[in-house]
């Protein structure tokens, strides 16, 4: 992993032009902390503010698409509702997913108390 561009991404400041960089540093933070072994309470501590801030960006992202639209008078109820429609489908979908996995690992014995 290139974890100057990791930092790089993350130093950016929150801006239109700037937040898929951001976005792109929230989950390789995860990624890089969980390959490097830290300990648990510093990858819950990057873990814990990295998906917020994800959240964050992907809100921030809805909302100006949402105001471009507005400005343009291409914004309609039926359109918002087909909108949020396919987002909760989504959501439901990654939720059941998540919920699959999350099954298989708690069948698991726990083995001992690392973070991998």
């Amino acid at each position: 992993m290139d974890e100057r561009a990791l930092i790089t991404s993350l130093s950016s400041e929150v801006a239109l032009e700037t937040l898929n960089d951001i976005r792109s540093g929230t989950i390789l933070s995860i990624i890089d902390a969980y390959d490097r072994r830290v300990p648990r309470a510093v990858f819950l501590d990057i873990v814990t503010h990295s998906l917020p801030l994800y959240d964050w960006i992907g809100s921030l992202e809805m909302v100006n698409r949402i105001a471009a639209l507005y400005t343009r008078q291409k914004v309609s109820e039926p359109a918002l509702a087909e909108a949020a429609a396919e987002f909760s489908n989504r959501a439901d979908s990654a939720r059941r997913h998540l919920l699959g996995r999350m099954k298989a690992v708690v069948a698991c014995a726990p083995s001992d108390a690392t973070l991998h």
